[in-house]
């Protein structure tokens, strides 16, 4: 529904008569509640006048000023942050519950819907409505003109974009946060997680001195056990280091499913893992042609190393097979990572 001639200088009135009342006034959110044609959308900016009305009435209830004193720059931007996030509440998904960017529908009551859940349902899942069909222009400029600081940004990242941009900056911010999942287990089932969860730069002090783990150089490294114990579960993963970069080795040597798993995985964003491919073989000694390797690309550090067993896409050693490899009673690994081509 759009106000047309009278009643649109009245809602536009209205509109700056509640944000200067709010202590508003100074901001630019009624610039945003434009679309391409300058036309307010109505049902969309009562959300917007709601949403900012609710942000100043629960800081006056706590007793806090409706804007902190200009001189405590950090309070004051951290406040300007949260009005902001009340705002982009506003352009939460009812259906997958995301914040919605370009292109943003909406039914005939000012619904609003992403594109993705509009394919996926017959009528505005708020109030049934059968016509979503309407671009929400202004929900759409509110979602690219809002700029957003980094969510870690308390860990040194500097970066403040448009929420457009933000979620791709944060999915490979260099200050993002890492779960570590070094450590060793005899029982079956993953390694149990310690909790600790850090910037990468961190991640390697942490694994050496917490756990009690040396890195491995991955760019070329033969790894040599003995007395391999064919009997008992053992879970392992530790970190590998190549070209300046983190991997997690994972190992998985499981009676019941007779075998031995090894894969590898970097320490990085979903994109980056794909520069990477590594290959881990196994051979009966150094001077033997008898030779078993896989080779694949690494996976990022999203999955968790169970399901990249479970799929078989690794290194898998077949207890059957086994005995033809040992030496001496050890097993000889070659653990390699190299840039794709």
């Amino acid at each position: 529904m759009r106000p047309v001639g009278g009643a649109r200088r009245r809602c536009e009135d209205k509109v700056r008569r509640d944000l200067k009342d709010m202590g508003c006034n100074e901001m630019d959110w009624i610039e945003l509640a434009r679309d391409k044609d300058g036309v307010f959308n109505v049902n969309f900016l009562n959300r917007l006048i709601i949403t900012v009305h609710n942000f100043f009435y629960k800081r006056e209830k706590k007793g806090l000023p409706l804007w902190p004193d200009t001189k405590m720059v950090d309070i004051r931007q951290d406040s300007e942050v949260r009005l902001r996030l009340e705002l982009l509440s506003i352009l939460d998904c009812p259906v997958c519950f995301c914040c919605m960017g370009p292109p943003i529908f909406q039914c005939l009551q000012g619904h609003s819907i992403c594109q993705k859940c509009k394919d996926r349902v017959s009528s505005c899942p708020t109030c049934r409505d059968t016509s979503v069909v309407i671009r929400n222009r202004m929900a759409e400029r509110l979602s690219t003109s809002v700029e957003l600081p980094c969510r870690y940004r308390q860990y040194g990242c500097p970066g403040k974009l448009s929420l457009g941009l933000l979620v791709n900056h944060e999915n490979g911010c260099r200050f993002k946060l890492y779960k570590c999942r070094a450590g060793v287990t005899n029982k079956p089932g993953p390694v149990p997680r310690c909790g600790w969860k850090g910037v990468k730069s961190k991640l390697y002090d942490h694994v050496v001195k917490a756990h009690n783990l040396p890195a491995l150089n991955t760019a070329n490294q033969n790894c040599y056990v003995s007395n391999y114990d064919l009997t008992s579960c053992r879970n392992k993963t530790t970190l590998g280091i190549a070209f300046g970069e983190l991997f997690w080795l994972h190992e998985k040597c499981c009676p019941y499913k007779r075998g031995l798993f090894k894969t590898i995985q970097h320490v990085s964003p979903p994109e980056e893992g794909k520069k990477y491919v590594y290959e881990i073989a196994v051979q009966e000694s150094i001077l033997s042609d008898m030779k078993m390797a896989f080779r694949n690309s690494v996976a990022d550090d999203i999955p968790d190393a169970e399901s990249i067993f479970a799929s078989r896409e690794c290194f898998y050693l077949d207890y059957d097979i086994l005995p033809k490899f040992l030496h001496e009673g050890k097993l000889t690994f070659m653990i390699s990572t190299n840039i794709s081509d």
